[in-house]
C-alpha cells in the first residue's frame, strides 16, 4: 500500500468524505422528519460537532496512542476500500495531474532533514514511542553521518608506531605498554608507513617458541585512505576489505593519523569499543615448571599459532570447546587430553565451562586421561 503513498491517501480522503456525507445526510433526513422547520438548523448545531469529535478527533487520537494495533485493525477494511475506490481514485489522479500541468506547478517531494529527524526522535522519546537507548543510537547515527576521518583518527603525534628493523623484544614492550592490538611500521619517517604488525604474531616469540632478530618478517600490508573521507564511507571500506586498521593521509600524501575499525564503531554505537583485544583477549602466561597457562576461551587458531599445533574442529572455536568435544563430556579439574605436541590439563571449570588450561610440552598419543 505504501509503495505509492498518494494512492492510499486518496483512498482515505474519499472514504472519509463519503462517510461524513452519509452521516450528515442521514441525520439531516431524520431530523427533518421530526422537526420539519428546524431540522437543518439542528443538524448544523448538533450533528457537525458530533462528526468532528467522533469521526475525526477521537479515532485519530486513539490511533496515535496505539498505532501498531490500530494499523492491524484497519488494514483489512482499508485494503477492501482501496480496491473498491480504484476507478474514482484513478479519475481523481488524472484530474490532479492535469491541473498541475495546466498551472505549471513544480512539485518536488521534499526529504526530511537531519534536524527534523532529530526533533522527531526527541518527541518520540518524550511520548514513550522510542526507548532512550534507541533514541541515543539514532542520534549517534545522525552525528556519525556528519563526521570524517580527521574527527575520529588517532593523530600521528599521539599514535604508536614501530620503526623498521625494530627488535621483537622492543615491539613486545610497546604492545604491552600501550595496550593496543596492532601497530603500524614506518621506514625512515612517519610519512613512509610500510605495514603493520599484529600482536598475535609476537606471542610465540614472547613464550620462547621462536626466535627473530627484528619484526620485519612479521610486517603485513596496511591500507591507506584520505583523512577527509566521510566516516560512513570509511566504514564501508573497512568492511569491504576485511581490515581492522588503516593509515589516513592528508592532502599532500603525508601521514595524518591512524584509524581502526573499533574506533569507527565506537563513534557509531556511542560507547567505547577500543578494548585491549578483539582477537587476543586471552592471556598466555608461563608457569614456573616450564608449562603455560591459557584461557579456555582462547581461539583454536591463536593456540595453533602460539604453540605450533595443528588441531582443527568443525564444531568448536575455542580451546575449551575443543577439549569438551574430544572428551564428549565436561571434564573436571586435573583431567587431561594429549594432543600432538602438548598435554592439556584442566585447571578450572566454572558453570560447565573450561576457564583455565595448563599446556605442557610433551609428545604422545591423542588420548584423554583422568
Amino acid at each position: 500500500l505504501m509503495r505509492v503513498p498518494q494512492r492510499i491517501l486518496l483512498t482515505i480522503l474519499i472514504g472519509n468524505l463519503f462517510g461524513n456525507l452519509a452521516v450528515s445526510a442521514l441525520s439531516t433526513s431524520l431530523l427533518l422528519s421530526v422537526w420539519e422547520d428546524y431540522g437543518h438548523l439542528i443538524s448544523i448545531v448538533l450533528v457537525t460537532p458530533l462528526i468532528i469529535i467522533f469521526c475525526e478527533i477521537v479515532p485519530k487520537t486513539l490511533a496515535m496512542g496505539s498505532y501498531r494495533s490500530a494499523s492491524k485493525l484497519v488494514l483489512p477494511p482499508l485494503l477492501f476500500f482501496h480496491r473498491l475506490f480504484l476507478p474514482a481514485r484513478y479519475l481523481l489522479m488524472l484530474f490532479t495531474d492535469a491541473m498541475i500541468r495546466f498551472f505549471r506547478l513544480n512539485l518536488t517531494h521534499g526529504k526530511i532533514t537531519e534536524d527534523e529527524l532529530g526533533r522527531a526522535v526527541v518527541i518520540g522519546e518524550e511520548q514513550g514511542v522510542i526507548r532512550r537507548e534507541e533514541g541515543e543510537f539514532i542520534k549517534n547515527v545522525l552525528r556519525f553521518s556528519r563526521k570524517d576521518g580527521y574527527s575520529v583518527m588517532f593523530p600521528r603525534n599521539s599514535a604508536v608506531f614501530l620503526p623498521w628493523g625494530c627488535s621483537v623484544t622492543e615491539a613486545i614492550r610497546l604492545f604491552l605498554e600501550h595496550k593496543v592490538i596492532r601497530i603500524p611500521v614506518y621506514r625512515n619517517d612517519l610519512d613512509h608507513v610500510v605495514g603493520v604488525v599484529d600482536s598475535r604474531e609476537l606471542i610465540p616469540y614472547r613464550l620462547g617458541y621462536r626466535q627473530a632478530r627484528n619484526i620485519n618478517p612479521l610486517i603485513r600490508e596496511i591500507n591507506f585512505f584520505p583523512a577527509s573521507r566521510e566516516l560512513h564511507d570509511l566504514l564501508n571500506d573497512f568492511l569491504s576489505a576485511g581490515i581492522q586498521i588503516a593509515i589516513l593521509v592528508d592532502e599532500y600524501g603525508g601521514t595524518a593519523g591512524v584509524i581502526t575499525l573499533n574506533k569507527i564503531l565506537s563513534e557509531l554505537m556511542g560507547r567505547d569499543m577500543t578494548r585491549w583485544d578483539d582477537n587476543v583477549r586471552h592471556e598466555v602466561r608461563k608457569h614456573g615448571d616450564g608449562s603455560w597457562i591459557v584461557s579456555g576461551g582462547m581461539h583454536i587458531d591463536d593456540f595453533n599459532t602460539t604453540f605450533g599445533e595443528g588441531i582443527e574442529s568443525a564444531e568448536s572455536e575455542t580451546l575449551g570447546g575443543y577439549i569438551i568435544e574430544k572428551l564428549s563430556y565436561i571434564p573436571k579439574r586435573g583431567e587431561e587430553l594429549q594432543i600432538a605436541r602438548h598435554l592439556l590439563r584442566i585447571r578450572l571449570v566454572r558453570k560447565n565451562r573450561i576457564e583455565s588450561i595448563e599446556v605442557i610440552n610433551r609428545q604422545g598419543a591423542g588420548e584423554a586421561k583422568k
